[in-house]
C-alpha cells in the first residue's frame, strides 16, 4: 500500500515541487505518525517509559550522593582550580585547530544538555533533538541574514521558537510512550529533514545562510579567543540551569512520575503539563545550541542536521551518562574528539562505528552510564583508602531520596524531600556547583 500511494504521488505532482521532492520520500513516516496517533491498540501504551526502569537491579543513585565528607569537601576547592586551569590552558596554550575543538566540543555538550533533561530526567526518549537543533539554528541565521538582527538575540530567540515547536510536538507524544513515542520522535524527524529544511525560506537550500559572529558591548567574538571564553560562559549558564530544572519543582514532578504515575497523579501532579515542560525545555536548549553551532561554523545549510544523526547523539549520552551534566560534557567532547585521536594513531574512522556499538553494549551492565559506573568504583576505591565510610549505595538499594508520589525511588540524586542535603547532609544547603563539579 505503501509502495502504491507513493507511485501515486509521483505521477500527480510536479517533479519540481518541494512535495515530490520532500512529501514521496517522507510518506512512510507520515504514515508511522498517524498510525501512532489514530490506532487505538498504540494509544496510551507506556509499558516502557524509562529506558534504565526496566534493568533489573535498579539504577543507583548518583555517585556523589555517597562520597565521604572529604571528598565532598575536596570538590568544592578543586571545582573553581580546575575550571580556572581548563580556562588557562585553552585561552593561552592551546593551538588554534585544538581551541576550535574545544569549542565545538562545548557547543554539542551545550545540546546534548537537552537530552540529559529529557532522556535523563523524565525516562522519555526523542530521537528529533536535532530537528530541535536545526530550527534553533535556522531561525538564528535567518534573523541574522534576512533582518538585521543580533546574533547572540537570533539565538535567543531561536531557542524560544524550538521551544515552542517541541511543546507542540509534545502534545499529540502524550497519547504515546515507550517505544512508541520513540518511533514517533524519529518519524517526525526525518519528515522535517524531507520537507521543511530543504526548503528555501528556511534554509537558502544548498546554497545556505551566512551567521556572522557575535559582537557585543564593544567585543568583536570573531576572535577564537573571545568566542571559546563566551561559549565557555553560555554552557556554564545552560548547566547550572540543568542542574536546577533537576533540584526544582519540575525535576521533582518528573522523578515521581517516573516512579509511579498513578501516585503521582493522586497528589495533584499534572503528568500532561510535566511532560510538555520537559520537552519545551529540552527542545529549547537544544535550539540554542543549534543557533551557536551555525554562528559558530559562520553558515548553515539544508543538510546540516540529518536525521539519522540524531540517533547517534542520543546513544552516545545514554551510553556516557544522561542524568549528569558530565555526562553530556563527557559525550560532546568524544563526539568531536574521537574521530581526531582515530586518525591522530593512523586508525581508518570507520573502526569509530565498531567501537560506538562496543560502548552502546555497555550499557546493558552500567545502565546509569560508563562515567558514572567509573565514578562510583573511584568512590568507593577512595572511600576504602580513607576509612571514613566510603562505601556506595548497592546498585538495587533505596536512593537516599523519595519521590513525592508513594515513596518511589528516584534514581537523580539532589536533596531529601525535607531539604537535607543526601551528599553532604548539611540541611538548607544548595549543592548547584557541587554537582557541576560532578
Amino acid at each position: 500500500m505503501l509502495g502504491v500511494a507513493q507511485q501515486i504521488l509521483a505521477g500527480y505532482l510536479p517533479l519540481d515541487s518541494i512535495l515530490a521532492q520532500g512529501l514521496r520520500p517522507s510518506f512512510p513516516f507520515v504514515m508511522v505518525v498517524l498510525a501512532l496517533l489514530l490506532i487505538p491498540g498504540l494509544r496510551g501504551r507506556r509499558e516502557i517509559t524509562d529506558p534504565l526502569k526496566g534493568v533489573d537491579p535498579p539504577p543507583p543513585a548518583l555517585a556523589a550522593a555517597s562520597a565521604p565528607p572529604a571528598i565532598a569537601r575536596f570538590r568544592r576547592f578543586a571545582f573553581p582550580v580546575f575550571v580556572a586551569g581548563f580556562l588557562a590552558v585553552a585561552v593561552f596554550m592551546l593551538s588554534d585547530l585544538w581551541l576550535f575543538r574545544l569549542t565545538l566540543g562545548l557547543i554539542f555538550t551545550i545540546t546534548f544538555l537537552s537530552i540529559t533533561v529529557l532522556t535523563g530526567y523524565s525516562g522519555q526518549i526523542s530521537l528529533a533533538q536535532i530537528s530541535f537543533a536545526g530550527f534553533g539554528a535556522y531561525t538564528t541565521a535567518n534573523l541574522v541574514d534576512r533582518w538585521d538582527v543580533s546574533v547572540l538575540l537570533a539565538a535567543v530567540i531561536g531557542a524560544a521558537v524550538a521551544a515552542a515547536i517541541g511543546g507542540l510536538v509534545a502534545v499529540p507524544a502524550l497519547r504515546l510512550g515507550g517505544i512508541y513515542l520513540t518511533l514517533f520522535t524519529l518519524a517526525f524527524a526525518l519528515m522535517v529533514e524531507n520537507v521543511v529544511f530543504p526548503l528555501e525560506s528556511v534554509s537558502n537550500s544548498l546554497e545556505g545562510l551566512d551567521v556572522p559572529r557575535p559582537y557585543l558591548l564593544g567585543i568583536d567574538f570573531s576572535d577564537d579567543k573571545a568566542f571559546f571564553l563566551l561559549i565557555f560562559a553560555v554552557f556554564a549558564l545552560v548547566a547550572f540551569a540543568v542542574v536546577f530544572i533537576r533540584r526544582g519543582t519540575t525535576g521533582r514532578a518528573l522523578d515521581a512520575l517516573r516512579g509511579s504515575e498513578v501516585a503521582a497523579t493522586a497528589i495533584g501532579i499534572n503528568p500532561n503539563r510535566a511532560r510538555v515542560t520537559v520537552f519545551a525545555l529540552s527542545a529549547g536548549i537544544a535550539g540554542l545550541g543549534g543557533g551557536l553551532l551555525a554562528t559558530m561554523q559562520q553558515t548553515v545549510n539544508a543538510e546540516d542536521f540529518p536525521a539519522l544523526l540524531g540517533i547517534f547523539w542520543v546513544v552516545i549520552v545514554v551510553t556516557l551518562g544522561a542524568r549528569t551534566v558530565e555526562g553530556a560534557v563527557n559525550a560532546g567532547m568524544a563526539f568531536v574528539l574521537f574521530p581526531v585521536i582515530l586518525e591522530t594513531f593512523g586508525v581508518s574512522l570507520s573502526y569509530q562505528f565498531i567501537l560506538f556499538g562496543v560502548g552502546a553494549m555497555t550499557f546493558a551492565r552500567h545502565p546509569e552510564g560508563i562515567v558514572e559506573a567509573n565514578k562510583r568504583r573511584s568512590m568507593e576505591l577512595i572511600g576504602k583508602l580513607l576509612g571514613r565510610g566510603g562505601e556506595a549505595v548497592p546498585a538495587g538499594a533505596p536512593t537516599p531520596q523519595v519521590a513525592a508520589a508513594g515513596g518511589a525511588s528516584v534514581g537523580v540524586g539532589g536533596a531529601d524531600p525535607d531539604g537535607t542535603d543526601a551528599a553532604a547532609g548539611d540541611p538548607g544547603r544548595g549543592s548547584g556547583s557541587r554537582e557541576m563539579a560532578e
